[in-house]
């Protein structure tokens, strides 16, 4: 939820899917990523005073695979992705970051990215977690169910402060 969550049935609104965070998406039907576009992503956040701090980027594995395999020029073996740092951000790798994502004629082969100022996206949690052990409801079995609550929320303090790259070609 924290980066999908659509904000509908009791459900948090992800990153991916606050109003009016910045997105790229050049293309119809996906992009390789490249320097260019790396590098539009903190022009994104830059020209709508997002940068409040150091940002940071969040993709998922086949989008750093790519990121390591795409040099910033053609044919010079300096990467996308130098000493950790993308665009001089450091990144985290996460599969809650989708890798399934459909554009245009591109089947569902594209992966997603975000790069921001994450102090600008709240996370909110109320009392503690909660652990239920109920033994009875698969007791015929010998089982025991044990269930886990947490109410949290995110709350997105200064969208502009984030940039999505919604469909990036991975495969």
């Amino acid at each position: 939820a924290f980066f999908n969550g659509l904000g509908t049935s009791n459900e948090p609104t992800g990153i991916f899917n606050v109003s009016g965070i910045n997105s790229i998406s050049p293309s119809s039907n996906g992009d390789a990523p490249t320097w260019a576009l790396a590098c539009q992503m903190e022009k994104e956040i830059a020209i709508d005073n997002g940068i409040q701090g150091a940002l940071a980027m969040v993709m998922n594995g086949a989008t750093q695979y790519a990121f390591k395999t795409t040099p910033k020029v053609t044919a010079q073996p300096i990467y996308l992705i130098e000493n950790n740092l993308v665009n001089g951000y450091p990144f985290f790798v996460s599969e809650q970051i989708p890798s399934n994502v459909t554009k245009g004629s591109s089947g569902a082969t594209l992966s997603k990215a975000v790069l921001g100022y994450w102090p600008d996206f709240v996370v909110a949690d109320w009392g503690t977690l909660e652990i239920v052990v109920d033994i009875y409801t698969y007791s015929n079995d010998g089982r025991t169910r044990v269930n886990f609550f947490q109410d949290v929320d995110y709350a997105c303090k200064h969208p502009t402060s984030f940039v999505s790259f919604a469909d990036i070609i991975t495969a």
